[in-house]
């Protein structure tokens, strides 16, 4: 089954996806610095992955999904680390989004590259 959610290719458009809430979360978010991150997913190399990432993503949703996700971003400004596909199988445990704790070291690890450093700054001494 190709479909996602009850949708094709032809029927999603981006007001499933819900971009507006996001927008309204990092407008309420003001001045504070922002970084989306589109985590790793499970990417299945068995049956069906001609058609799927695995058993929650399509390809054709998922990769439309991260084309409208980079598309807003570059629309709006926002910083967006896109390392969907970052890990290797191996790190993921019972789910597409599960990772193991050698996973989770990776990707605190592509974070910590991605963050700008800040100081920190005791109160009081500002």
């Amino acid at each position: 089954d190709a479909t996602w959610k009850g949708f094709t290719a032809e029927t999603l458009t981006t007001d499933a996806l819900a971009f507006d809430v996001l927008a309204a979360g990092i407008d309420a978010a003001g001045t504070v610095p922002l970084l989306l991150v589109n985590e790793p997913i499970f990417i299945a190399d068995g049956a069906n992955s001609d058609i799927r990432y695995n058993a929650w993503y399509p390809l054709w949703a998922y990769d439309a999904y991260r084309e409208w996700l980079q598309a807003e971003s570059e629309r709006r400004g926002w910083r967006l680390l896109d390392v969907w596909d970052a890990l290797d199988g191996a790190r993921f445990t019972d789910s597409p989004v599960h990772r193991d704790p050698e996973g989770e070291r990776m990707v605190a690890a592509l974070l910590s590259e991605a963050l700008p450093v800040y100081r920190m700054i005791p109160v009081g001494m500002q």
